[in-house]
């Protein structure tokens, strides 16, 4: 079965006030459209995981190729952020499908300027440094 993410405003308030009932039923759903199991520890490890994330962003200031800024440079909101973790955990979810020693290739095609390259940089900062993948 499918399940419906919540939308980006709800998801938004929802992580200004995790501790609330409500707020942690719209973090749940989020992650069951996933199509994760969801327990509280998992809703929490994920906040865990957003929480050293936005905190890490601040310390990198190194770059890697041109004209792409430090990710601690990158204006990235609790909910944006929250959007990029989902996006790192499918791609975990998709390298561990593959089995050890396979690569995952993931194509992304845009206009210039529209972020490619920043999406990447704050991919690869997630998967190594906040998730270990």
């Amino acid at each position: 079965t499918r399940h419906e993410a919540p939308r980006m405003l709800d998801l938004e308030k929802a992580l200004m006030t995790p501790a609330q009932t409500a707020s942690h039923a719209i973090l749940a759903q989020a992650l069951l459209a996933e199509g994760r199991e969801v327990t509280d520890q998992a809703v929490e490890e994920r906040l865990q995981q957003l929480d050293k994330a936005m905190e890490l962003k601040n310390t990198h200031a190194g770059t890697r190729g041109d004209n792409i800024m430090p990710i601690k440079d990158i204006a990235i909101s609790r909910s944006d952020m929250w959007a990029f973790l989902q996006l790192a955990h499918h791609f975990c979810r998709g390298r561990e499908k593959l089995g050890p020693g396979r690569p995952l290739i993931a194509g992304l095609i845009a206009m210039a300027g529209c972020g490619k390259s920043t999406l990447v940089t704050v991919l690869r900062f997630l998967l190594s440094d906040v998730l270990r993948a």
